[in-house]
């Protein structure tokens, strides 16, 4: 009996599980931007993503790997350029920012507390992203690619194929390495953004603003965006209807209870994909490796029987489904705000998908989380500090989506 394992989203804010080594840190924008984001439009916003770069901190030394002692990285004790061991949340409530505030937005240089601060708001956000993650990662290649454009060919984009043959030295030529060239299709790098703005009634009557929960705000929207942006495209893709090549239709086996109706769905699933044919080898797909992705609670049920049955009612002993290597549960998002809640599906519970990895699904990122600081009040808004964040990737996934998911009707019991 293999030993299935399910793959979902931890409890946003979940402090006390946050890893700490520091993975994946988000950037600080080498040039603030002041308040033309929200107006400037994707050209302005595309020159700034692109053209600018990221300030390298880290260099302040404060050890963070205590952020789940303190609750954040932003409460972490750190020593200061006048001395004072304080955290970065004790320094800005006693306002001791406010008489180097202009110097730091407008200066060519960073002075060393407005460094330290902004290393521990990046740092309370990494950890807290890192401790909410996304599930993509287990259908999609990842790639770093900040040398993309806006629009891209795919075989400018995958990495390198390099493959060492026996050469027995007599001249013969040696085999060359290849762009992965195949994958023909252009897809685009497009920029995400968000905002949040302290104004004065806020600053003079709301006591409930903490940088501490803006910080699980931005992860948790951050991550939530990602998985949506990749998972979307998965079950919204056309798979017409239950019983064709694309799309299993829900077992009925007689007399079979609800755990083996399951069993049969998903082995019925396994071998349609197994029919289909690789777009470029022309032979038939190994289903060996793939991954089911459905709702929590299908996960549920799943992972009993992809495990294998050992007693049905009809006396049969059922092995273990070895082709799908892992299940991803995916309930989508909820976003709650002011003036109504943002919702990003999840799959459902009477579908799910078996997705083969593959080279066709790609997520080539530009940029990774960034962050900007506006300090300076701003007279004709009343605001008296604004921040936004943006990251920058493409997608492609149509040959991926077109030849390595196999859409599910499950049973219903």
């Amino acid at each position: 009996m293999s030993d299935i394992k399910v793959y979902n989203k931890k409890i946003a804010g979940s402090i006390d599980r946050i890893d700490p080594v520091y993975a994946q840190k988000i950037t600080m924008a080498e040039t603030r931007i002041g308040r033309d984001w929200k107006t400037a439009g994707q050209s302005a916003l595309w020159t700034r993503a692109f053209n600018s770069g990221a300030t390298v901190l880290g260099a302040s030394g404060t050890d963070y790997s205590k952020a789940d002692v303190y609750g954040g990285a932003i409460h972490v004790p750190q020593r200061w350029s006048d001395g004072k061991v304080e955290s970065a949340f004790a320094r800005v409530t006693s306002g001791r920012f406010e008489k180097t505030a202009k110097a730091a937005v407008t200066g060519n240089t960073l002075l060393p507390d407005w460094a330290q601060l902004w290393d521990a708001l990046r740092m309370d956000i990494t950890v807290r992203k890192n401790a909410n993650p996304t599930v993509r990662q287990f259908l999609y290649n990842i790639y770093n690619r900040p040398d993309a454009d806006r629009t891209n060919k795919l075989t400018e984009m995958l990495p390198y194929g390099i493959v060492f043959d026996e050469y027995n030295g007599t001249g013969d030529p040696v085999r060359q390495g290849d762009k992965g060239e195949g994958s023909t299709g252009t897809f685009d790098v497009k920029i995400y953004a968000a905002g949040f703005t302290w104004d004065l009634l806020a600053s003079l009557f709301d006591k409930s603003l903490d940088m501490t929960m803006l910080a699980d705000g931005v992860a948790a929207g951050y991550n939530a965006k990602l998985d949506d942006l990749a998972i979307k495209p998965i079950f919204s893709a056309n798979y017409l209807g239950a019983g064709t090549a694309k799309h299993t239709a829900a077992a009925e086996t007689s007399g079979a209870g609800r755990q083996e109706l399951l069993y049969d769905t998903l082995e019925d699933a396994v071998d349609d994909l197994g029919k289909r044919t690789d777009p470029v080898t022309k032979k038939k797909i190994d289903p060996s490796g793939s991954y089911l992705l459905c709702s929590g609670n299908v996960a549920r049920h799943a992972a009993r029987v992809v495990n294998g049955l050992p007693q049905t009612e009809g006396n049969k002993r059922l092995g273990a489904i070895s082709e799908i290597a892992g299940i991803v549960a995916y309930d989508g998002d909820t976003i709650p705000g002011r003036d109504g809640d943002t919702t990003y599906d999840g799959v459902g519970d009477t579908y799910a998908y078996i997705v083969k990895p593959n080279r066709y699904m790609d997520i080539i990122v530009k940029r990774g989380l960034t962050t900007e600081i506006d300090t300076q009040p701003d007279v004709k808004t009343l605001a008296q500090e604004e921040r936004a964040y943006y990251f920058a990737e493409g997608i492609y996934n149509d040959e991926g989506l077109e030849n390595f998911v196999q859409k599910i009707t499950l049973p219903t019991w």
